[in-house]
C-alpha cells in the first residue's frame, strides 16, 4: 500500500486482540484522503481469524470539509480581531457567537451571552423600540442596515450613542440565516461633533458682529468664510466667494490688489 500509516500493522494487531472495529481517516503518499476501516475477521465457528481492512476514497468530502474549516477560522480570527463588538444571532436572533471586544465593552461573560435572546442580554439593555423595529421590521425587508443610531443607558457603561450596521446571513436554500452585528460606540465622537458645532457657531456670531469687513481663506487663498459686510462690500452672496479665488472673482486689477495685501499680511504676522 502507499498510506502515510506507520502504525498500519499495530492497528490490525489491535483489531484482532481487542475484537473491536476502528475506522481512521488516512492520506495515501499523493496526498488522496481515504476513510479506513478496520474489522476482525470471523469464521464460521466465530472466532477470530485475522482482520479485514476497507479503503473508502472520501478525498472530495475531506477537501471540502477543510476548506469549511479554513474558512470558518479565516473569519473567526477576523472577527475576533476586530475592535469593535460584533454580535452573530441565529435566525431566532439568539446569541451565537460575540468577539472579544463585546466582552471586554458590555462587561458580560460568555455564561450570560451565549444561547440568549438578544434582547434578555445585560438587564435587557438592548430590549428598546429602535433595536426591535431594526431586527424585525427593517432587516427582513433588507439584507444590509448601515449607519442605524440608538442612544440609551447601556449597563456598566451609562448613556451611549451606538451606531449598528447589520447584515443578514442567507443558507444555500434561500431562507433567512445568520445575523451579522456590528455595534460602534460613538459617543465621543458625538460630543466633540457639539463641541465644533458651538464653537463654530460662537465663531459665526464672532465675526459676524465685527464693525469691518473679514474674511479667511485656505492655503490656497480659496475663501473658506466672509462676513456679512465682506458679502455687501464684495457685492457677491459669501457662499459664491467659497471654495474661489480673487483671481476667478474679481477683475483682475482688484485681484492682483487683494493678492498683494495677502502677501503683506502674511509677511507681518511671520515677523
Amino acid at each position: 500500500h502507499n498510506l502515510e500509516l506507520p502504525d498500519l500493522e499495530l492497528l490490525i494487531t489491535e483489531v484482532i486482540d481487542t475484537v473491536r472495529a476502528r475506522e481512521r481517516e488516512v492520506q495515501d503518499k499523493d496526498g488522496r484522503w481515504f476513510s479506513l476501516r478496520v474489522r476482525p475477521y470471523l469464521t464460521l465457528d466465530n472466532k477470530v481469524d485475522g482482520a479485514v481492512l476497507m479503503l473508502v476514497d472520501i478525498n472530495d468530502l475531506k477537501r471540502s470539509e477543510l476548506a469549511i474549516t479554513s474558512a470558518r477560522e479565516y473569519a473567526e480570527n477576523i472577527i475576533g480581531t476586530m475592535r469593535e463588538p460584533l454580535v452573530v444571532l441565529d435566525p431566532d436572533l439568539r446569541v451565537e457567537s460575540v468577539n472579544r471586544a463585546f466582552y471586554r465593552t458590555f462587561g458580560v461573560t460568555p455564561a450570560d451571552t451565549i444561547g440568549k435572546f438578544i434582547y434578555e442580554l445585560g438587564n435587557r439593555q438592548w430590549d428598546i423600540p429602535e433595536f426591535r423595529t431594526l431586527l424585525e421590521e427593517i432587516l427582513p425587508q433588507s439584507q444590509a442596515i448601515e449607519d442605524f443610531e440608538v442612544e440609551r443607558d447601556f449597563e456598566h457603561l451609562g448613556r451611549r450613542s451606538m451606531l449598528l450596521n447589520a447584515r443578514r446571513m442567507y443558507s444555500h436554500t434561500g431562507i433567512h440565516g445568520r445575523i451579522v452585528l456590528a455595534i460602534e460606540d460613538i459617543t465621543v465622537r458625538k460630543q466633540t461633533e457639539e463641541k465644533l458645532r458651538d464653537s463654530e457657531q460662537r465663531f459665526t456670531r464672532f465675526m459676524e458682529h465685527l464693525p469691518g469687513l473679514a474674511w479667511i481663506k485656505d492655503a490656497d487663498g480659496r475663501y473658506v468664510y466672509a462676513n456679512d459686510a465682506a458679502e455687501k462690500a464684495f457685492r457677491t452672496p459669501r457662499r459664491a466667494l467659497y471654495g474661489k479665488s480673487d483671481h476667478e472673482i474679481f477683475p483682475q486689477e482688484t485681484a492682483a490688489r487683494f493678492a498683494a495685501n495677502d502677501r503683506q499680511a502674511l509677511d507681518e504676522s511671520s515677523m
